[in-house]
């Protein structure tokens, strides 16, 4: 073993033997509160560990003895985990995750792990899984669970330890790792069936708001400046008419590829799709984004290292 490894099984023995305290509480029972949370409930929770549901209900009713607190509140057949047990969970799944490390350093074996991805579904999966690879290379065995939601809420699971990693436009703590994955820079574009498709050269932004625009609800494509639209669009300085709103990719790519309207978008999302960059005068904005991959985990979860 090289002395990184050596001195990485001893640390981790330590922490084992200071776990060991707490006789009263199995290793299974943590994975059976676990999955209930990760799965939603006590029967997808049996399925996955191909147990019965008895069995995940007698480990949950042990650990609420343990510990003299409820973890959970019933709402019909839905357990919903109560403050105590959303903290539980973090605590559970490091205890978790350490076990299963030290066992694969010990035996020599690959580490199997679950990485928890938060952001919004553009930058994920435009971004995030190229940035994974390099965890997938070194470890083959871990699994990826990706979690679409706006990036300030990924940004609150990767604070509440819900998500190990966010995918996010926005500022992150100065205290957590980052890693800028990307500029991104938006292009007002057309599909092939617009009528400005057929002008290829410059368009005045004069002649450009005489067509309808496509515009979501939210920052679909990321957090932009706060007296912008949602997709970046300065309407305070050129008002347009917009004509379509939805949040759904396939819905915005509809209708740009039927020629129904005008779209403000990265630069990249135009080109895969095909679409047509307008050369836009007398337009006195712009918008680009920074793409950062962050996590405050970079200290505890030495996988985390290959990231960053």
């Amino acid at each position: 073993y090289t002395p990184h490894i050596v001195s990485r099984k001893l640390i981790i023995l330590q922490q084992l033997l200071r776990l060991s305290q707490h006789r009263s509480m199995e290793l299974f029972q943590l994975r059976y509160f676990v999955s209930t949370i990760r799965q939603g409930g006590l029967y997808p929770a049996a399925k996955q560990l191909h147990i019965s549901v008895p069995s995940v209900s007698r480990a949950i009713t042990a650990l609420e003895d343990h510990f003299k607190t409820p973890l959970f509140n019933k709402q019909g057949r839905r357990l919903i985990p109560t403050s105590e047990g959303k903290a539980f969970l973090r605590q559970a799944e490091k205890i978790l995750s350490l076990v299963d490390e030290s066992s694969a350093l010990l035996k020599g074996e690959p580490n199997s792990f679950e990485v928890t991805i938060a952001g919004r579904e553009l930058l994920l999966s435009e971004f995030a899984v190229d940035a994974l690879g390099a965890i997938h290379q070194r470890h083959p065995n871990a699994f990826f669970r990706f979690v679409n939601c706006g990036g300030e809420d990924a940004l609150k699971k990767v604070q509440s330890g819900d998500a190990h990693i966010a995918v996010v436009t926005q500022n992150s703590p100065n205290t957590w790792q980052k890693r800028e994955l990307s500029q991104l820079k938006f292009v007002t574009c057309v599909g092939s069936r617009h009528e400005l498709f057929r002008s290829r050269g410059k368009v005045s932004v004069k002649k450009l708001l005489e067509y309808p625009f496509i515009s979501p609800t939210s920052p679909i494509f990321g957090r932009t400046a706060r007296e912008s639209a949602p997709d970046g669009w300065r309407d305070d300085i050129h008002p347009r008419k917009v004509k379509y709103i939805s949040d759904s990719m396939d819905v915005y790519t509809q209708i740009i590829e039927k020629g129904l309207a005008v779209a403000y978008v990265p630069d990249y999302w135009a080109k895969r799709h095909g679409f047509q960059k307008l050369h836009i005068t007398g337009c006195n904005f712009s918008v680009n984004l920074s793409v950062q991959l962050c996590t405050r985990f970079h200290k505890e979860l030495t996988w985390l290292g290959c990231l960053f």
